[in-house]
């Protein structure tokens, strides 16, 4: 006979559901603070009403740029709880199931030690092996929808709890972030699930990510490359079957510890000023997400930021291999410090597009379109390097 049990091969998953629901419980008490403290800052402006002056002005307009900060923090606080919870149904859930798988296996042991050794030397347990097997298959199931799942809370949790470096301009926050609407959510999940092809043409915002969208730009020259950039974005529901975000998995993300190199982030906002600004498209969810990646954000005097960077940094974040910049002869005469997208070639030289969507005219206040042509000899003297993309 044997001398190891079937149900040993079925122990409980890691985790606690108590514990983590106290965590939630936790996080609760946090987000009833931070909605308070929120709505003093609110009732703050009116508390002094015979206060006038600089002063009171000073007062009004710091108040509610802490207002505007506590508001974020509430209504991450508040997805918090919720990624938590979610979290705590599913183990939960998954803890259930290996108990029932684990109860099975227990009866494959009792009917094992009921053979005799001539039956079981003749094979009279095959069918035991057989079952054995696929509750096997079926356990590594559950661990691996547990660790989907994991992943799942701690992207939410990243996201919900984190307040953004202020990057200001002189038309004040650039790097304001504004949730997507329902309809908006809706209408991406679409386009996400649908499988239909996509135009991934853009509009670069007030952030200087011209080398990352410039790499999207290159990616969707062709249909496989806009497969790719689309399959990076799977669409979240909750509980309610409502879309409320997007997880976006990154090959290579630029500040992510991950020994393995794929970061998974949640997104459920966009920058108010970033690609496609009123008009938010798939573009918009990557350059959310690939400033996740960054400690500042976007901002890259803060532990480096999104805002400055290589398009070779950019591909491989999105593809996960690794570019080098080819040097070619000279900067632009001009000193424009702007990438682009070779979006086309022939034999006497190549299609140039800017991912502002459009170009000035020398000498001229007037702009065209986002394209224009450039002979290789044009292209040698004005542009300083070029990242060409791998194959493999």
């Amino acid at each position: 006979m044997r001398f190891w049990r079937y149900a040993s091969y079925f122990p409980d998953c890691d985790g606690d559901p108590a514990a983590i629901w106290e965590y939630s419980c936790t996080l609760e008490k946090w987000h009833d603070a931070l909605l308070e403290a929120r709505d003093d800052f609110w009732a703050a402006r009116l508390s002094y009403p015979e206060w006038e002056g600089l002063s009171k002005d000073a007062f009004v307009a710091q108040s509610l740029k802490e207002y505007r900060l506590l508001d974020v923090l509430e209504e991450g606080s508040a997805k918090a709880v919720g990624a938590v919870r979610d979290y705590h149904d599913a183990l939960d859930a998954r803890l259930r199931v290996i108990r029932s798988i684990r109860s099975d296996a227990e009866n494959l042991d009792r009917i094992y030690d009921s053979l005799s050794w001539g039956q079981v030397f003749n094979g009279g347990d095959a069918h035991l092996e057989a079952q054995f097997k696929s509750l096997k298959a079926y356990y590594a199931k559950q661990l691996s929808t547990l660790e989907e799942d994991r992943a799942a809370c701690a992207a939410v949790l990243r996201e919900a709890l984190r307040i953004e470096p202020l990057v200001l301009d002189d038309n004040g926050p650039v790097s304001e972030k504004k949730a997507l609407r329902q309809d908006q959510l809706d209408a991406l999940a679409a386009i996400i699930e649908s499988g239909d092809d996509y135009d991934f043409s853009l509009t670069q915002g007030d952030i200087g990510d011209c080398y990352f969208l410039s790499s999207v730009l290159a990616l969707a020259q062709s249909k496989s490359g806009r497969d790719h950039l689309r399959s990076l974005i799977k669409v979240h529901r909750n509980s309610s079957g409502q879309v409320d975000g997007f997880y976006v998995t990154l090959p290579a993300a630029p500040g992510d510890p991950n020994p393995f190199g794929t970061d998974t982030v949640f997104v459920s906002d966009v920058y108010a000023r970033g690609t496609s600004k009123g008009s938010p498209g798939i573009d918009s969810i990557l350059e959310s997400a690939f400033a996740q990646g960054y400690p500042g954000g976007i901002n890259q005097w803060y532990k480096g930021g999104a805002q400055a960077g290589l398009s070779a940094q950019a591909l491989y974040a999105l593809t996960g291999h690794a570019h080098v910049p080819t040097p070619t002869v000279m900067t632009s005469p001009a000193n424009i410090q702007q990438a682009y997208a070779v979006t086309g070639a022939d034999e006497n030289g190549v299609y140039i597009t800017n991912p502002w969507g459009r170009n000035d005219l020398a000498n001229s206040t007037d702009t065209t379109g986002g394209q224009f042509y450039m002979t290789y000899e044009q292209f040698r003297k004005h542009f300083l390097s070029y990242t060409i993309g791998s194959s493999s």
